[in-house]
């Protein structure tokens, strides 16, 4: 394994312990993120696109992709799919249940991946949410505190 492949990607950022990409993944990863700062603001060519599906299928790789490996593609945490999912970023295969399983399609992992705007955006989606939930947790904690302070007077 390239150790310098996926020194800090995956990792997210409360800590989690990412494993090592499989092999396919890491070279399919290098086919679309790690190109020149001109073709990372483009979209996929047809000609990156077919030569990334090549890849994926001649290394027997699945054509769905669970959570844990749709976060290390996307480079995000596994937790912050859910957030992604919940705001409309990304779509899972089917029609899941809430408790169910979640799956991706991996050509279109592969296309979002390259895709700069998005990775953009779905970043600042995250910051949003978790921006939100450490507002309402001060929020929370500061008027139960002054709930406290009122029944004691």
């Amino acid at each position: 394994m390239d150790s310098a492949a996926n020194s800090g990607r995956g990792r997210g950022a409360r800590g989690a312990r990412a494993r090592p990409l499989p092999d396919g993944l890491k070279t399919s990863y290098a086919l679309v993120g790690l190109g020149s700062s001109a073709e990372r603001q483009m979209n996929m060519t047809d000609d990156v696109m077919q030569t990334a599906m090549t890849n994926w299928a001649a290394r027997g790789l699945p054509a769905r992709l669970d959570v844990e490996a749709t976060a290390k593609l996307l480079g995000f945490a596994e937790s912050d799919i859910q957030v992604l999912m919940a705001v409309g970023k990304l779509t899972p295969l089917g029609e899941p249940a809430p408790n169910a399983p979640k799956w991706f399609a991996a050509v279109e992992m592969i296309r979002l991946a390259a895709d700069q705007d998005w990775l953009h955006k779905a970043t600042k989606e995250i910051s949003k949410h978790w921006r939100h939930k450490r507002e309402r947790r001060t929020y929370h904690l500061s008027s139960s505190g002054q709930m406290k302070a009122d029944v004691n007077n």
